[in-house]
């Protein structure tokens, strides 16, 4: 039996169909790790014994601050901002979902991706982090086994 012209379209639509299913579901699969992912590293920090202070006591004076790489804010590069873009990935993955950032490149250069993470993430609130607020996050992600390689 030879195909004709009709039939051989037919096939080239169902193979672009098909294609276009299996591309579809692997994106899918892709997210629902990352988010499965997002997930425990979440529940793992808040087993952690952290963040049940609040963050009267996240300031610096003047002099500290001078001697210091602190406070990390937009433009700033290092191992401290890939511990930042862990925890933000971490524990605000609705927010940063919502915003459109998520997930987060874990690349250690607070860009714009990350300036917006930071403003959306509500466990962190504020675009620039001090020492002790630094500290206090490094200490959680150690403690729930999480920090990114350095």
């Amino acid at each position: 039996m030879k195909l004709e012209k009709k039939h051989w379209i037919a096939i080239g639509v169902g193979v672009v169909i098909i294609a276009g299913v299996v591309i579809y579901t692997s994106k899918q699969k892709k997210k629902k790790l990352a988010a499965e992912q997002a997930e425990k590293d979440a529940k793992k920090l808040a087993e952690s014994p952290i963040m049940a202070k609040a963050p009267e006591d996240l300031h610096i004076s003047e002099d500290e601050e001078k001697t210091s790489t602190f406070p990390i804010a937009q433009g700033y590069s290092g191992y401290e901002v890939k511990v930042l873009q862990k925890y933000m990935n971490s524990t605000c993955k609705v927010s940063l979902d919502k915003a459109g950032v998520f997930p987060l490149k874990n690349d250690g250069v607070w860009g714009d991706k990350t300036e917006i993470a930071a403003l959306a993430c509500k466990s962190v609130k504020i675009n620039s982090i001090d020492q002790k607020y630094y500290d206090r996050i490094h200490r959680d992600m150690s403690a729930a086994k999480i920090l990114p390689e350095m």
